[in-house]
């Protein structure tokens, strides 16, 4: 009789042995979802999604989306490449922000007072808009670039 219940007695642990095996449910779980675009920059922005750092905006964006394009004019520039030019917003004009191709840190432009044709001015540039066209001069007064007439 003893016999009899040591061996049901341990058929019953394995038993509840198995089916508590059973029951715990295995969880892998799949590693965090990396951002698109990769690593980011100093400032956070993902470059490889084509995010920059605007000062003026105080935000990541991308210039293709926000900014206006000027294509090069000058002799001897690369015409594949262009600058761009970013606003506060469309009712703050006061500063334009400049992105030149090549240059790591942008330049901020400080509106002139002259109220029929905007200009903007920082070191060696100078913007000007004539209706909806922007040009970018360097310190010669030679046209670098230029926006596109809509």
């Amino acid at each position: 009789m003893k016999k009899m219940s040591v061996f049901t007695l341990l058929a019953a642990f394995s038993l509840l042995a198995c089916n508590q095996s059973a029951t715990t449910p295995v969880v892998n779980t799949p590693p965090a979802p990396q951002p698109v675009g990769g690593n980011k920059d100093a400032n956070g922005c993902l470059s490889a999604a084509g995010y920059q750092w605007s000062a003026l905006k105080k935000e990541c964006i991308r210039l293709f989306e926000q900014g206006i394009r000027l294509d090069a004019k000058a002799k001897g520039m690369d015409n594949t490449v262009s600058a761009f030019i970013v606003f506060k917003s469309a009712q703050d004009e006061q500063q334009a922000e400049l992105f030149l191709p090549g240059k790591g840190k942008s330049i901020l432009l400080q509106r002139n007072a002259n109220e029929g044709n905007p200009e903007w001015a920082a070191d060696t540039f100078r913007l000007y808009r004539w209706k909806d066209v922007f040009v970018l001069k360097g310190k010669t007064d030679q046209t670098l670039y230029e926006s596109k007439v809509n």
